[in-house]
């Protein structure tokens, strides 16, 4: 099960109808239907949205805010309020706090547009609301959503993105023997471990442990969000991780199968469903090439 964080903008409360998504530009913020600009200098609009939570995790911190994402800065145009009554008394291109959100739960907030009173209403295509969110509530990670808005005809759009903070951390190796290192930070973690002469270590057993999901540590287990093997040498090598629940495990689940091309060092597979429960092990079954040694890092966040 992905954990994804996906605050949406409704135009109703019935939440049935979202504003245009990733840039689409079918269904603006502006103008609605129901709004029209008769072209008067200083002409003030207001319209309620609705959010909600559409992921799979809560979402803490929410906010809103807009961004112009074209030419001069027009933020200014724009006030934001959890009330229309509130709206008057906001600063003019401030975001506004909407706490945090429950998976399903809902709020929503007033936006109000006013053309300055020295500008004729026109059309703007580069004013959008932008949604943020994070996945903990110390957390670095975050979801951006946002829809365009504009003081007369306007498209919209969405975009996501996610940032983070990586520790990373290293490991040697010696021959017939691996070592492992961890590490973590706010937002994204780092684990790793190195095994040299790794075809000798897969004649020994079948499957070789690479990070522990402690209990203590992890209560609600980890979410692995990418994968990078390095080889000492240009080869095709390929490894599978397994979760086991138990260092018995018989029948282990397969996380990912990741492999290097024949001219390449190096690779990554970026992972989006990768959800390992507290007191499970990551192993490691290795390929039975003649390499030096093989280094298994892996990126996490915290549940």
């Amino acid at each position: 099960m992905a954990q994804t964080i996906s605050i949406v903008l409704y135009k109703t409360a019935a939440f049935t109808d979202d504003y245009s998504q990733d840039g689409s530009f079918s269904d603006p913020i502006w103008p609605r239907q129901s709004i029209t600009w008769d072209g008067d200098a200083g002409e003030v609009k207001d319209i309620q949205i609705y959010v909600r939570n559409d992921g799979d995790v809560e979402a803490f911190g929410v906010s809103v805010e807009m961004a112009d994402i074209d030419g001069s800065d027009e933020t200014t145009w724009s006030k934001l309020a959890t009330t229309q009554a509130g709206l008057p008394g906001a600063a003019a291109g401030n975001s506004l706090a909407l706490g945090d959100l429950a998976v399903n739960a809902t709020t929503n907030f007033w936006l109000r547009v006013q053309v300055p009173v020295d500008t004729d209403p026109e059309s703007k295509t580069d004013l959008r609301v932008r949604t943020t969110a994070s996945l903990s509530s110390s957390s670095s990670s975050s979801s951006e959503s946002s829809s365009s808005s504009s003081s007369s005809s306007s498209s919209a759009e969405s975009v996501s993105s996610s940032s983070s903070s990586q520790s990373p951390s290293s490991s040697s190796s010696s021959s017939e023997s691996s070592s492992s290192s961890s590490s973590t930070a706010t937002g994204v973690a780092e684990f790793s471990r190195g095994f040299a002469v790794p075809d000798q270590l897969q004649a020994e057993q079948s499957e070789w442990p690479v990070f522990p999901v402690e209990s203590e540590i992890f209560p609600n287990g980890i979410t692995l969000t990418g994968i990078t093997i390095r080889t000492d040498g240009d080869s095709t090598y390929s490894v599978t991780l397994k979760e086991f629940t138990s260092p018995g495990d018989g029948s282990p689940s397969t996380i990912v199968t990741i492999a290097t091309a024949a001219s390449d060092t190096a690779a990554t597979n970026i992972l989006t469903d990768a959800i390992i429960a507290a007191g499970s092990i990551i192993f490691v079954t290795l390929d039975t090439d003649d390499i030096s040694w093989v280094e298994i890092t892996g990126t996490y966040f915290v549940n």
